[in-house]
């Protein structure tokens, strides 16, 4: 088996099956196709060919299992009495109606990863919010998502609907991550004007950790700078360089210098929820850390696929978020285009710093604006100078 090529296997496969929607008939094709050609005139690369050819197979019975179990499990265990629900996110619907996404507490990480979301229309007065616990007097009520609706769900790993009315406030529940997001939250509140205090909240937590209000965020996308409010290499490379110069400073802190970085690295990635993006820069971030402690070489562009592979295997849900498309994308167009663009630079500009900001910028967006066109339906061409 090849790695790297199966890695490859699980990207394509995730997003080929979670984009396009075809079964398996087209993918019974492909392998028929592939499996001709590893046999005569490709026949000396049949192992990258069958390791990229098995694991893309694989992402096809991963999502197709994991829907059917979220619609059984759905159906036969969440409509017992007296289960309790987390509010995991509130959106406001039409005619006065509030869409709550609800997931049911869990006993461990295990149990909540395996625990599909439902969604609930509701016209409640209570003021629900994000990690609000609430309960159904009566019998839970599920209604399956209509064929569209489904498509338009899945990426939240929704596929039932509760139809029941009448609805218990248990409370609200923090766990220690989220009381330290509260800490944080909270010293900025009062040290801060309020629309400051959101920008700087979103700048260190994410947008989705902050109330930027709907206008100011508008006006950062459309600048091109939405990247900054959405945690990810940018946050962690500031953290590292602190980490680095602290280290330089105190002496016996250098013998510690990596585990201490992991350290907080980790610590980071669990305050920002694990958003795909922190985890794309937090696993960059610890094996570069690791293979400069071994003193070894990395291919940046092989491991960026491979870290995208354990995260699509683990959650092939994850290939619908837009964070983890546009970090991936940029990481990527770095790794591939920064070093040419510097080069023809060096002519033009000499200020080398100024000379790699402008690379950077230009090479990320290679590969963002047709996603970014595809997602906002406009292109501001001015981004590249805001960036």
């Amino acid at each position: 088996m090849d790695i790297f090529f199966s890695a490859i296997g699980i990207v394509l496969g995730t997003l080929y099956f979670a984009l396009s929607g075809h079964g398996v008939i087209v993918a019974g094709i492909a392998s028929l196709v592939i499996s001709t050609l590893a046999f005569t005139t490709l026949r000396k690369h049949h192992i990258k060919i069958f390791s990229l050819l098995s694991f893309f197979l694989l992402m096809y019975l991963s999502f197709n299992i994991r829907q059917e179990y979220f619609e059984y499990f759905a159906n036969q265990r969440l409509a017992k009495e007296g289960q309790i629900f987390r509010v995991t996110k509130t959106k406001e619907s039409s005619f006065f109606t509030k869409t709550v996404y609800l997931k049911p507490i869990a006993k461990n990480l295990l149990d909540d990863y395996l625990n599909p979301t439902l969604i609930w229309k509701t016209q409640d007065r209570k003021g629900l919010r994000e990690n609000d616990l609430i309960s159904f007097p009566q019998k839970l009520e599920l209604r399956k998502l209509e064929t569209q609706k489904r498509r338009l769900y899945r990426r939240d790993k929704v596929f039932h609907l509760i139809k029941n009315t009448n609805f218990d406030l248990e409370g609200l529940k923090r766990s220690k991550v989220a009381s330290l997001q509260s800490h944080i939250k909270r010293y900025f509140q009062e040290n801060l004007k309020p629309q400051n205090a959101q920008l700087a909240l979103g700048l260190i937590l994410g947008s989705r950790n902050s109330n930027i209000d709907k206008r100011t965020l508008s006006s950062i996308r459309n600048l091109g700078l939405g990247h900054f409010f959405s945690a990810s290499g940018f946050h962690l490379i500031i953290l590292l360089l602190i980490i680095f110069w602290i280290s330089k400073q105190v002496p016996f802190i250098s013998i510690i210098e990596t585990p201490l970085a992991i350290s907080f690295i980790l610590a980071y990635m669990a305050i920002i929820n694990f958003s795909p993006s922190i985890t794309r820069a937090g696993l960059m971030a610890i094996a570069f850390l690791l293979f400069k402690g071994a003193n070894r070489k990395i291919n940046r562009a092989k491991l960026l696929i491979i870290l995208a592979a354990i995260v699509l295997i683990i959650d092939p849900y994850t290939a619908f978020d837009l964070g983890f498309q546009l970090s991936y994308l940029a990481t990527l167009g770095i790794i591939l285009w920064f070093e040419d663009f510097d080069t023809k630079l060096k002519n033009i500009i000499k200020i080398q710093w100024l000379r790699e900001v402008i690379a950077i910028s230009l090479s990320t967006q290679v590969l963002l604006f047709p996603l970014i066109i595809y997602y906002f339906s406009n292109l501001q061409i001015w981004s590249l100078l805001a960036n």
